[in-house]
């Protein structure tokens, strides 16, 4: 269950292994390991740091059919248990104690993951024009375009072409697609403290302010004021969300080039993943999680539009740990081009070698860049490759 899962990773600090610690980077991609006991901070910068990562002891969190993941337009990303519904909000349950809202004109996807038949054979994604509701249907989806009306206790009140104004039950709900409106709810005013966003170990995402991270616990004031605390145990990064940096995976590509590796027609091609493996499975390498990245298989081709802002990259490649469980485990070169030319290139990498960095790839100035993941000199179905924590330093 996932609430009992949260609950045991949320264990006390005291209980946890005496090798848990947090590592701190800098913009200039400098990093510093500090024991997590102990460990408390009002602002990652005053340390000389922009992201805070947590390797911390935690059980495993497996979702439920009635688990829901929900994207917002300020891109926050909340996954939990829907436990109130009124006339235009949502309330999600994201750990113990810990309850966000969100009303419709904030949200722009909600997903029961596992409500997707396996069988089902088409993709998730919104309207041309409209809201969208995905319904279970058998070992199917029904596709519902029109719009949102409200939530109710008792379901979603849609109309559309196909169907007159009429409530469809919870329990029945696959995905919904809001679109956009151009407008949100009012900026709130913001609340002292550093600008943060937490990514938590269930993959959820929560913006606000950093009141403090002390004593085993994150103090974060959320969206509409809401004071919220969180255990170690449930973080997995923290990163100060101040303008001076980003991260390249929340920026789409201007293309992709994803190839068949059996070179002809009946190959599988495999497309890229943002945050995930390229097989939808969270991104592992070197033995730990991480919260950013892209999931490849070689061969593959990136790119992006440089924006003036962008000054510097930085980051790490590595073989996804996916591939452990494979009779091949790996090997690929990587490569960053700028403008066409080589900025750099890997050796080959091969599955179960530790994350590789890259050097800081200077982008000032320049147009396009481009990544590249190449087959190596053995076998290529454990190429699974993994852009990891892809930092555009402005």
């Amino acid at each position: 269950m996932l609430l009992l899962a949260l609950l045991l990773a949320s264990t006390p600090l005291a209980a946890r292994a005496e090798f848990d610690t947090v590592q701190l980077t800098s913009l200039e991609g400098k990093r510093e390991s500090r024991p997590l006991a102990g460990f408390q901070t009002k602002d990652p910068r005053e340390l000389g740091a922009h992201v805070v990562q947590f390797d911390v002891s935690s059980a495993p969190i497996e979702a439920g059919p009635d688990t829901c993941a929900l994207a917002l337009a300020g891109g926050e990303r909340w996954i939990g248990k829907l436990t109130a519904r009124e006339g235009e909000e949502l309330a999600v349950t994201l750990l113990p104690g810990v309850v966000l809202l969100a009303s419709i004109d904030e949200l722009a996807t909600l997903v029961y993951p596992k409500r997707i038949p396996a069988e089902w054979t088409g993709t998730l994604g919104p309207a041309k024009e409209g809201d969208r509701l995905y319904r279970v249907k058998g070992s199917a989806l029904d596709v519902l375009d029109g719009a949102i009306e409200e939530f109710t206790a008792q379901g979603v009140r849609f109309h559309g072409a196909r169907v007159d104004s009429r409530v469809f039950a919870w329990g029945e709900v696959a995905a919904l697609y809001v679109e956009g409106l151009g407008a949100h709810a009012e900026k709130e005013d913001a609340a002292a403290g550093a600008p943060v966003r937490v990514e938590l170990v269930q993959g959820s995402r929560v913006k606000g302010a950093l009141a403090q991270i002390a004593n085993g616990k994150l103090a974060l004031t959320a969206r509409r004021g809401q004071a919220i605390e969180l255990s170690v145990g449930a973080l997995r990064e923290v990163f100060v969300d101040d303008g001076r940096a980003q991260w390249l995976s929340e920026v789409n590509p201007s293309r992709a080039e994803e190839r068949k590796p059996f070179g002809d027609d009946l190959g599988m091609t495999w497309r890229h993943r943002i945050d995930q493996s390229v097989t939808g499975r969270a991104l592992r390498a070197g033995g730990r999680a991480f919260a950013h990245g892209i999931g490849v298989h070689a061969p593959s081709t990136l790119a992006w539009k440089v924006e003036p802002a962008w000054k510097t990259l930085r980051g790490r490649v590595a073989i996804d740990d996916e591939t452990q469980t494979l009779a091949a485990h790996g090997a690929v070169l990587f490569r960053v081009l700028v403008d066409g030319k080589k900025a750099w290139e890997s050796p080959v990498v091969r599955g179960g070698d530790p994350p590789l960095d890259l050097p800081a790839i200077e982008l000032a100035g320049a147009s396009e860049l481009v990544l590249e993941v190449d087959t190596g000199p053995e076998s290529f179905l454990g190429d699974r490759a993994d852009w990891l924590e892809l930092l555009v330093v402005k």
